[in-house]
């Protein structure tokens, strides 16, 4: 049977935390207290992509490697953005540090 929202208000407490109410568990490694919100977002770090490629164009051969293999997170578009400030010459030692 589907609730629609007018019926949101009659449900009972074990109803309710199907949808996120007040019965709804904390995230993992989190105490439960009445302080904790329902709802939280996702706590992925913030990735300052402008920081990372400063540092890898004024990176040496070496630390633009590991930077390049090792960063996570960012998009393909920005991974394409780091490799427009890579020394072509030199693509075949980061072909052989991703395949490592």
């Amino acid at each position: 049977m589907k609730k629609n929202n007018q019926d949101f208000d009659n449900l009972n407490q074990n109803e309710r935390s199907n949808f996120g109410g007040s019965n709804a568990k904390p995230a993992v490694g989190q105490e439960a207290d009445r302080n904790t919100p329902v709802h939280q977002w996702d706590e992925t770090p913030f990735i300052d992509f402008e920081e990372i490629k400063k540092n890898f164009i004024h990176a040496d051969l070496d630390e633009k490697i590991r930077i390049y293999t090792t960063t996570s997170g960012l998009s393909v578009e920005q991974f394409k953005e780091l490799l427009r400030e890579f020394p072509l010459q030199h693509l075949d030692k980061l072909e052989r540090a991703m395949e490592q």
